[in-house]
């Protein structure tokens, strides 16, 4: 691909099938002590956002009453629940392969912890791809502060504007645009009308999709 030296992923959701799992395990849990939210709507709250501050926020904004180790129980089940599903993305592996074969180099800049990729990068397979893994615990501010994303270019030391975020996430993206990096927005659930908001943004459905992109340019 040509400008771009640094290609920074995004994980869950991108790299790995985990949104629908740990969606539906966070919802159950929320769900016992009075959560207004729908499905749907839960996962637009916390996708692609760091999980403990997202549910700072959550406590704040609708009066949840939570007890002490309510994130440490539902991340437990969300974590054995990921160790017993198939969470590979059809053809994840060759866009994987297709980068470590040129010289552009990568890395992942995620929400999630450092834990929770070890466990599902190494499901899938992909964990040795990515020696280089960043987490939203690494910086001061999470998505969509560009912190994360500026701290993986400083580590490559490699301009903004070499580098290529993928992302599923509307925060993500956001995080992207105010870094400076050019982005590509994979299995968003933002409509026509959102993804207008992001024109510097190509936009693919799959990752058969982004390989094709990839490989023509």
């Amino acid at each position: 691909m040509q400008n771009i030296d640094l290609v920074i992923f995004d994980c869950d959701g991108v790299l790995v099938d985990t949104e629908r799992v740990a969606n539906n395990v966070l919802h159950q849990h929320l769900s016992r002590y009075e959560w207004p939210l729908d499905l749907k709507d839960t996962e637009r709250f916390f996708r692609g956002r760091s999980l403990s501050e997202r549910l700072r926020e959550a406590i704040n904004q609708y009066r949840l009453d939570l007890p002490t180790h309510f994130l440490e129980t539902m991340q437990r089940e969300t974590f054995e629940q990921f160790r017993t599903t198939n969470l590979s993305f059809p053809g994840c592996d060759k866009v994987v392969r297709r980068l470590q074969s040129s010289p552009t180099k990568m890395c992942i800049a995620s929400s999630g912890s450092h834990e929770k990729m070890s466990l599902t990068l190494g499901q899938t397979h992909l964990l040795n791809y990515f020696p280089v893994r960043f987490s939203s615990h690494d910086v001061a501010r999470s998505k969509p502060a560009p912190d994360l994303f500026l701290k993986a270019s400083d580590y490559f030391n490699t301009h903004p504007k070499q580098c290529l975020v993928i992302e599923d996430s509307e925060a993500g993206l956001v995080a992207a645009d105010a870094a400076g990096m050019n982005s590509i927005g994979l299995h968003t659930q933002l409509t026509q009308a959102e993804q207008h908001r992001f024109p510097n943004t190509l936009f693919f459905s799959d990752h058969t999709e982004l390989l094709a992109w990839m490989e023509r340019h």
